[in-house]
């Protein structure tokens, strides 16, 4: 409420007669008494609020917050920035009379090195206390949006036909017990870890077989462009801003479900060091490729400059 309360009648009234032209308006919700002089870009970063699939139930606040959000987007935004053509194409396909709106897709930068030292990972991990190669690595949250669900499913399934990799779990320190908890019935052990520096998490990547990256709604997906920067194959869904991240390196998952997400640990399980070394290659030719065309300053200046 406060949030609203800022956005809506707070920054309308600090910015009344001031000399602003142009206000970027983050997280979907746009100031509807805002001077009409002033052109306003809202960033949209996915419709996964409004969606039960996504864990947003409409017997609780999240959904209507949502609404309301997009709605006061599409009565007084003069311009829209998404963050993904997926992103774009979902809210055009939920709102289609906005397509006709000046807009710019602009992909987040991920946070991280340019340059890569292989030697500081391989340390980072003993540290660490992980062995390179001899895990899936995956982000563990809270309700169902991000699919830990189904990472952990899948890993049970996965060592119950054999395999021998085992799974590191990283989640913020608030969400640590809540994890413990839940992975008390699994009789395989699973390695919780938390508070990384980005240069331990970089180095959790690179010496991962995989990142298992089953989001059932995503706005982009910085963890899929993250892993690759650093060789590692993230198994998500085609049918999500993955597919224009990963460009047909490795295979995607058609559907998430246990049983295909199974099949890709196997796939990556049973590689030959030649072939692995081939694939990491390519997955960070097309992050250094991908990145490249990030160039958010630019977009922004090129949407301003169309109102």
């Amino acid at each position: 409420m406060r949030n609203t309360q800022w956005i809506q009648y707070v920054i309308p009234t600090l910015l009344k007669n001031s000399q602003i032209t142009h206000l970027i308006s983050p997280y979907h919700q746009t100031p509807l008494f805002l001077d009409r002089s002033i052109k306003s870009i809202t960033i949209i970063h996915d419709i996964c609020g409004i969606l039960p699939s996504a864990g947003y139930q409409y017997y609780k606040k999240g959904p209507y917050r949502h609404w309301f959000n997009f709605l006061t987007s599409l009565i007084r935004a003069d311009g829209l920035v998404y963050v993904s053509k997926h992103t774009k194409t979902k809210f055009e396909q939920l709102f289609p009379f906005v397509k006709k709106r000046p807009s710019k897709i602009c992909y987040s930068k991920p946070t991280i090195a340019a340059n890569k030292d292989y030697n500081e990972f391989m340390n980072l991990l003993e540290v660490l206390g992980i062995k390179y190669k001899e895990y899936y690595f995956a982000y563990g949250s809270p309700g169902i949006r991000k699919g830990t669900d189904i990472v952990l499913e899948s890993f049970v399934e996965y060592k119950n036909e054999g395999g021998e990799k085992d799974l590191i779990l990283l989640t913020s320190k608030s969400n640590v017990m809540y994890f413990e908890k839940l992975i008390e019935e699994i009789k395989f052990p699973i390695n919780i870890i938390t508070n990384l520096t980005n240069k331990e998490r970089d180095a959790v990547y690179y010496g991962a077989t995989a990142l298992i990256f089953p989001s059932r709604c995503e706005g982009f997906g910085l963890p899929i462009l993250e892993a690759m920067h650093l060789g590692c194959p993230p198994i998500a869904l085609k049918n999500s801003p993955a597919n224009e991240i990963i460009g047909g390196c490795v295979p995607e998952l058609e559907e998430l479900n246990r049983d295909e997400i199974v099949k890709l640990m196997f796939f990556y399980d049973y590689q030959e060091e030649k072939f692995q070394k081939l694939m990491e290659k390519k997955l960070e030719l097309r992050a250094a490729e991908f990145l490249e065309k990030i160039e958010i300053g630019k977009e922004y200046l090129e949407l301003i400059n169309s109102l």
